[in-house]
């Protein structure tokens, strides 16, 4: 994937439970991986992008099945029947797919050229990407339930800033999206550098969020300036929290964990 680790593995403790984590960007755009609480857990069913809660992260790539080859070649998990594009006119030159990393969460790239950034903003690295041919981390999916409710959330509570929204329907998505027929809208939003896309279907309708512990998204992390002042304003709004110390902990209208943390807490980030 061609992600720069800024920090090693490091032992710390989510929910009381003892954790290994590490930390990388790309492109501006900041992950953690976090090893699961409860290693037996697992999903019930295999992921797909219209599931609650985390859809997928998109990449760009160089040519589509140059990618394709070199990622079977390194051993992953390719969904070469999605190849595709959602662009009407371009479903036969096949410009996305859709891979796994290893513990089932979906990939989706694109190829791109120098303007790959549909967003306008962040960085952009210009290294030459990884031996894959994985260019570029765009920016991350969540899938919601319902998308006034949680754009509302998004933006009036978290404070990001909505770029644009865009339809899609047709053979083209719905080939690249592996859930058939598809009638979907995306909201590309913003947050300083980062990059999120809020994510509704509208058919196929989204299943519910995996199972709590299992393979997915585990939690995001947003920086407060007081946690403890926060949580007040949180709890005003109707958002229940858990305040603890430098952070504060609460749910976004589908579920999904956020976690607020001071620019002190040794949950946050170098700058």
């Amino acid at each position: 994937m061609g992600w720069n680790a800024i920090s090693g593995v490091t032992e710390s403790t989510h929910d009381g439970v003892p954790v290994r984590t590490a930390r990388f960007v790309r492109d501006g755009q900041r992950v953690e991986l976090m090893s699961l609480p409860n290693p037996a857990a697992t999903r019930k069913v295999p992921p797909q992008v219209n599931h609650l809660g985390l859809s997928h992260i998109t990449v760009a790539t160089g040519p589509a099945l140059g990618t394709m080859k070199h990622l079977e070649e390194a051993g992953v998990r390719v969904r070469k029947h999605t190849l595709g594009s959602f662009i009407p006119g371009q479903e036969a030159e096949g410009t996305q797919f859709l891979f796994e990393d290893p513990d089932s969460n979906v990939i989706e790239t694109f190829t791109s050229g120098p303007d790959w950034n549909p967003f306008g903003i962040g960085e952009s690295e210009e290294d030459g990407g990884s031996k894959a041919g994985i260019l570029h981390l765009s920016h991350w999916s969540l899938c919601v339930a319902n998308p006034s409710v949680s754009l509302a959330f998004y933006r009036d509570i978290l404070g990001w800033t909505e770029i644009k929204r865009l339809d899609w329907e047709g053979p083209g998505p719905s080939r690249v999206m592996d859930v058939g027929p598809a009638r979907l809208t995306t909201w590309l939003l913003r947050s300083g550098g980062q990059r999120i896309e809020i994510i509704h279907f509208a058919e196929p309708p989204s299943p519910p969020r995996s199972v709590t512990g299992a393979p997915g998204l585990s939690h995001l992390s947003v920086l407060v300036d007081d946690a403890s002042s926060t949580a007040r304003d949180l709890e005003e709004g109707d958002v229940r929290t858990r305040f603890a110390g430098g952070s504060v902990t609460f749910e976004d209208p589908d579920g999904n964990r956020v976690v607020g943390f001071e620019p002190s807490s040794p949950m946050g980030w170098p700058h």
